[in-house]
């Protein structure tokens, strides 16, 4: 990696590891409207993945390049929480770097993963077939990355939901000092947790700066979901935020969650998979408690004793 050719107070130095389907688009548009914090519009650039992404460091460079000297520099990009290789390679890049990671209770990322690859047509199989071990053990398999030209760990629903161990790297890595874990369901109803996030990046918080939650429940309209994310509209979005207030690119964004968000999803999670989830994911919810040296406010897992 010729990192000395991206100066270093032009690369990131905050990056969202996750976790995915965990309101980490809702973070980043949140960040984005700070005037100290930049956020590009290439959405998860995913460059510290192998194979996957931005492969080449001039590329990324070129994502940040509508940087204008913003204190912050963010690459928010969910599979670097779970990419075993990926802490390791961000602290070479930038050894002064921060990281966030905000958690939602794994039942729901794994059930809301599923559901994501389900309506987008990824995904062919019923939501208990496709977490099972067989199936599981298949897409681990070279014969199962042959099928899919999208990252293959993306279809692991519920190894990617399982915090523990991808959250001790980042600490141990970083220190403690470095990493910041944010529970979602508390982060997004807390401003006392919002004040405390731009505290550690080093900016002012401002009350006025409302977030809006991007994870509803609901399925996704693939039209307005292009809309959102696409790349050939990226370059319009990014120049049309220079002439458009703040006020006005929330009202944009209001629109547009509710546009590319169905209001009634037809995907519902039964309580037998539900039970069945907990009785996965326990113990290593009672690993990441210890962890984090605090309770989880996880309703599934507070009925266990």
């Amino acid at each position: 990696m010729q990192t000395e050719i991206f100066k270093k107070s032009k690369r990131p130095n905050a990056f969202i590891v996750g976790a995915a389907k965990s309101g980490t688009t809702s973070l980043s548009e949140y960040l984005k409207l700070y005037s100290d914090v930049f956020v590009p519009e290439y959405k998860e650039p995913f460059f510290f993945i192998d194979g996957f992404g931005v492969r080449d460091i001039k590329e990324y460079q070129e994502v940040f390049s509508g940087h204008n000297d913003e204190k912050v520099i963010v690459d928010a990009s969910t599979g670097y929480l779970f990419d075993k290789s990926v802490p390791q390679k961000i602290l070479e890049f930038n050894s002064d770097a921060k990281v966030i990671i905000l958690l939602r209770n794994p039942i729901d990322v794994t059930f809301s993963y599923w559901k994501y690859k389900r309506v987008n047509g990824h995904e062919r199989l019923p939501f208990r077939d496709a977490i099972s071990p067989a199936v599981q053990k298949f897409r681990r398999t070279t014969n199962f990355y042959k099928t899919v030209t999208d990252w293959p760990p993306s279809y692991w629903y519920a190894a990617r939901a399982m915090y523990y161990g991808q959250v001790a790297e980042y600490m141990r890595l970083f220190g403690e000092e470095k990493v910041k874990v944010y529970i979602f369901e508390d982060f997004i109803k807390s401003d006392f947790l919002k004040q405390d996030l731009l505290s550690f990046l080093g900016v002012a918080y401002d009350p006025s700066i409302r977030f809006l939650n991007e994870n509803a429940s609901g399925d996704v309209s693939r039209f307005f979901h292009f809309l959102r994310y696409s790349r050939v509209l990226r370059g319009v979005k990014s120049v049309s935020k220079k002439f458009v207030s703040k006020e006005k690119q929330i009202k944009i964004r209001k629109w547009m969650i509710k546009k590319s968000t169905k209001r009634k999803s037809s995907h519902v999670l039964s309580v037998t998979d539900r039970n069945h989830l907990k009785d996965i994911f326990i113990k290593d919810v009672k690993k990441l408690e210890s962890l984090l040296g605090r309770p989880i406010n996880w309703k599934d897992f507070n009925e266990t004793s």
